[in-house]
């Protein structure tokens, strides 16, 4: 090939580039649309229904493991508002929002809330070695599956609010990158 020559073999035909633009402008657009939609309407919708039902729920006799294997009742936090924030250590979006919930911790416990990180059935190991690779100033606890069973949670980062007395106040599903804000000033 000469320099300054034009090489047709890589050169795309008028109407293959037609092609390319009407996916680009208007087909992907419209799939893309379609997904969001799809999830609205089949994971986030019944989501939000299900947490808005539990709202006022008593979950003080529920339970959680400690570090050392013992278990405690979420009653053992009554006349503080609880954040469990659950997460796992495969979960991405857990992994963005946890430096979050650690910036704010300070702040929440000077307010006398309570923040814990609720890990969903993974074992201490496993706990332990995430924690030593992200700073987590809160206390962490276990769910073996019950509590975020009888909360209907199948989506992670997931966080329920349970008011001084116990009861579910909001629960709030996914990532939140305002979620320090909203836990400093409303709840």
């Amino acid at each position: 090939m000469c320099p300054g020559r034009h090489d047709d073999r890589f050169a795309l035909g008028e109407d293959v580039r037609k092609g390319l633009l009407v996916f680009w402008r208007y087909i992907l657009p419209l799939v893309l649309v379609g997904v969001i939609a799809y999830q609205l309407t089949t994971v986030w919708v019944p989501l939000w229904l299900r947490g808005a039902e539990l709202e006022g729920m008593d979950v003080s006799a529920m339970t959680l493991e400690d570090e050392s294997g013992r278990m405690v009742a979420l009653s053992e936090f009554n006349g503080s508002p609880v954040v469990l924030n659950f997460w796992a250590t495969w979960c991405l979006p857990c992994r963005v929002e946890i430096p979050e919930l650690a910036a704010v911790y300070p702040e929440l416990v000077e307010e006398g809330k309570v923040l814990v990180g609720v890990n969903v059935q993974e074992s201490w190991p496993d706990i332990e070695k995430f924690r030593g690779e992200v700073a987590m100033p809160f206390p962490v606890m276990r769910d073996n599956g019950m509590l975020s069973s009888a909360l209907g949670i199948t989506l992670i980062p997931a966080m329920v609010i349970v008011d001084e007395n116990g009861r579910i106040e909001k629960m709030i599903y996914g990532f939140r990158p305002w979620v320090r804000w909203y836990l400093k000033w409303f709840i």
